[in-house]
């Protein structure tokens, strides 16, 4: 009985030896790819066409927009800007986009687009998705981004155009960024998407009289 007890003692004892130099033990770093390792998003060149920047455009959001995020390693309050802030933001980078390379925009402040303000329109441009996505890497932080609008022809809206514009932005080192930026990221690419400046080009218009050739 008394070797029975002993045993259980030691056996007790030792536990507690290995359970105290286990919590002594760092643990193991988190290992992060390189951002060489990270597959490409689409790219865009600059095929050098001065597009056509005459329309008169107005920014809105569709009745189904949709955004969603990805984002480990972000603050409670990271994830609370993104998820109330986003489709504002991103309305508002695509008007400041398309001033910046010359288009009107224009804005109203209500929230009813009333024929005759359509009537003074010549494209609209829908905000429909957004998706956002966090990827930690050995040099920090990489956001891969890909906005989704829609273009239509005014006043007729038989034309639709979607177009996707992709993003990517990086927080490296010691660097930092607020999200309104991260987000910019992604929009400014739109002047660089062929697809959507051909969407915004207003159609010549052939007067009944040309002769055919």
């Amino acid at each position: 009985m008394y070797n029975v007890f002993r045993a259980i003692i030691l056996s007790l004892f030792l536990s507690a030896i290995f359970g105290f130099v286990g919590c002594g033990t760092p643990a193991p770093e988190a290992t992060y790819p390189a951002l060489s390792d990270v597959p490409p998003i689409p790219d865009y060149t600059n095929d050098g066409r001065s597009w056509n920047t005459d329309a008169v455009c107005w920014v809105g959001m569709t009745d189904d927009a949709k955004w969603k995020w990805d984002l480990p390693s972000t603050s409670p309050g990271g994830i609370q800007w993104v998820t109330q802030h986003t489709p504002k933001t991103i309305q508002r980078l695509i008007r400041e986009e398309l001033e910046s390379e010359g288009y009107e925009v224009k804005v109203f402040t209500d929230d009813y687009l009333t024929r005759q303000k359509r009537l003074m329109l010549k494209k609209l441009i829908f905000f429909e998705a957004f998706d956002i996505n966090k990827t930690m890497i050995k040099e920090g932080a990489c956001f891969d981004m890909k906005l989704t609008v829609k273009v239509l022809d005014n006043p007729d809206l038989n034309q639709s155009t979607q177009c996707e514009i992709w993003g990517r932005s990086l927080i490296l080192g010691d660097e930092t960024k607020n999200w309104e930026d991260i987000l910019k990221d992604c929009v400014r690419n739109m002047r660089k998407a062929p697809e959507l400046r051909q969407a915004l080009e207003l159609n010549p218009i052939v007067s009944e009289n040309s002769s055919q050739l």
